[in-house]
C-alpha cells in the first residue's frame, strides 16, 4: 500500500481554484529560473529551486558519467510528472493506488539522419 497525504485531494483542489481564480494582467504561472553551468567537457550543474544536480555523458560518448545525460533526466522528468498527475487526479476522483511504479524503456535510432531520410528503392 502506497502512502499518500490524507489532505491531497483538498490540496489538489485548491492548487486547481487557485490556476482557475487569475485576474487579467497576473502571472498565468510562476515563473521558474534554472541555471547551467559548464563544468568541463560535456559535465554540467544545474541548479533549480534549491536543488542541484550533474549532468554528463558516459565515457564511450566523451564524458566522464558523473551523472545521467540531460536525455536521461529530460525522460525521468516527463516520466515523473505523469505520476504526479496519476496520483493528483486519483486523489480528486477517490481512487486508491496501489502500485506508482512506473518504468519507460527508449531506444534512440543512431543512425545518422541522411540514411533515414532515402527512399527504399523500387524492387525491379
Amino acid at each position: 500500500m502506497l502512502s499518500i497525504n490524507p489532505n491531497m485531494k483538498q490540496l489538489v483542489q485548491r492548487q486547481l481554484e487557485e490556476r482557475g481564480t487569475r485576474t487579467a494582467g497576473q502571472p498565468v504561472r510562476p515563473v521558474t529560473t534554472v541555471k547551467s553551468k559548464a563544468l568541463h567537457d560535456l559535465q554540467f550543474r544545474a541548479s533549480v529551486e534549491g536543488h542541484v544536480f550533474i549532468s554528463d555523458e558516459r565515457e564511450s560518448a566523451g564524458g566522464t558519467d558523473a551523472g545521467p545525460a540531460p536525455l536521461r533526466y529530460f525522460l525521468a522528468g516527463i516520466m515523473m510528472c505523469h505520476q504526479v498527475w496519476c496520483v493528483k487526479s486519483a486523489a480528486l476522483a477517490d481512487v486508491r493506488l496501489e502500485n506508482r511504479k512506473k518504468s519507460s524503456a527508449v531506444q534512440a535510432n543512431t543512425a545518422p539522419p541522411s540514411s533515414r531520410l532515402r527512399a527504399p528503392r523500387a524492387s525491379r
